[in-house]
């Protein structure tokens, strides 16, 4: 889970909190075009930056969406910084989030898939908050303001993880701990995103049979190996050393790309290939000419982490500063900056397909080819990438390595 923590500046003694919790929002076709890939450079710069041989899923996407609602607030040093590290091109950037948003929700009676998406400001009852600050998060995010007592902590965390566990079918659960809120917390921005979606096309159950997975080359574990031979997209790359996969869902621009390096122990080194440029050509050189045996794992995991050192890493420094942090659009005492970013996020991947959900926040302070015959084979029986696609958008939902796969 994630979460943002921004602190203030210290010109006395007494200092506030600022939480924003995120969770996640989805896109549409032209104006979201630049943002999508935003949201996708942003999600390989990350990818880098998580510990190796570990699974990781992330949500770029309600990574994004949490800081852009931030960034909203930043002027000077503060927002060049955030622009840079979010890849922001466009001036038009909380427009754009809101079309993905509605693009995803909007076609759920469509496709039969389900999508949620949430913002909510949980504000201290003694803090004030630019009206047209409020105005921004209410206009683009739907961002709902709810006065919280966040001197009783433990009620404060209730009240909005009891929010969150609604928003995200109670698969995101205690995202904020009553230890991340004192009485000098201010606010917390939360994003929240749910996703069920089938495969437009379902594996068959009568063919998962138990399987061996090389977690390395030393160590196996045992898993539910799914199966299919079908015509799908897919590239094979003989000089990086890797096999991709396109697996769609019934939603037209939603699909899962399982990416599946060559070595046992090659995911380390696929890693450093995984950026928007290489993920725009490889999608692009895929053809659905090919019959292949797909053998793929059934899985669950549920990932948790703090990306403040991931984005200090990245270039994001002033907003993480207490002397120099400028979130004057944000509240007039500009007395705020970012303590921590917390994320959660849980995904299951099975015969009928994948359900998914994140939490974001930030908390802060106040200073004081031709088929080949036969099929193609693609057995996924060693750690691998993956990442739910937004197409249309070119937007990625959801990334992660899976080293042992577990339900």
């Amino acid at each position: 889970m994630t979460n943002m923590t921004i602190k203030g500046r210290m010109t006395c003694p007494f200092r506030s909190k600022l939480d924003v919790i995120l969770r996640h929002n989805y896109c549409t076709r032209d104006a979201r075009m630049a943002d999508g890939i935003s949201v996708t450079k942003v999600a390989c710069d990350l990818l880098q930056c998580m510990p190796p041989k570990q699974d990781v899923t992330l949500s770029p996407l309600s990574i994004f969406t949490c800081l852009a609602m931030t960034y909203g607030g930043a002027q000077g040093k503060t927002a060049k910084e955030m622009q840079s590290v979010l890849h922001i091109e466009s001036d038009n950037i909380h427009q754009a989030l809101q079309i993905i948003l509605r693009a995803i929700i909007g076609s759920d009676n469509q496709s039969g898939h389900t999508f949620k998406a949430a913002n909510r400001l949980f504000f201290s009852t003694n803090y004030s908050l630019l009206p047209q600050y409020l105005d921004l998060t209410k206009t683009f995010y739907n961002a709902q303001p709810q006065s919280v007592n966040f001197s009783h902590a433990a009620e404060a965390a209730g009240i909005i993880n009891t929010w969150v566990e609604n928003q995200t079918a109670k698969k995101i659960k205690d995202l904020i701990p009553a230890s991340g809120i004192n009485p000098l917390t201010r606010l917390i921005l939360v994003n929240a995103l749910y996703f069920k979606g089938n495969w437009s096309d379902k594996f068959d159950k009568n063919l998962t049979q138990k399987m061996d997975f090389k977690i390395d080359n030393s160590n196996k574990v045992q898993v539910h190996m799914m199966s299919k031979t079908k015509k799908l997209n897919y590239m094979a790359d003989m000089d990086i050393g890797f096999q991709m996969v396109e697996l769609p869902y019934a939603h037209d621009s939603l699909s899962m790309f399982v990416i599946l390096p060559r070595d046992i122990d090659g995911i380390n080194s696929l890693c450093k290939h995984i950026n928007s440029a290489n993920l725009q050509q490889w999608i692009g050189k895929m053809s659905n000419n090919f019959k292949v045996k797909l053998s793929l794992p059934r899985f669950k995991m549920t990932f948790e982490t703090t990306l403040s050192d991931a984005l200090k890493s990245l270039g994001m420094h002033d907003a993480f500063n207490e002397l120099s942090s400028d979130f004057s659009k944000m509240t007039a005492a500009n007395d705020l900056y970012i303590s921590e970013v917390y994320h959660k996020t849980f995904i299951e991947v099975n015969e009928e397909g994948t359900e998914a959900a994140a939490a974001t926040g930030v908390m802060m302070m106040a200073r004081c080819c031709l088929p080949p015959m036969p099929p193609e084979v693609m057995l996924v029986d060693h750690p691998f990438i993956f990442m739910i696609f937004d197409k249309s958008s070119k937007a990625v939902l959801f990334m992660g390595k899976v080293y042992n796969p577990k339900e």
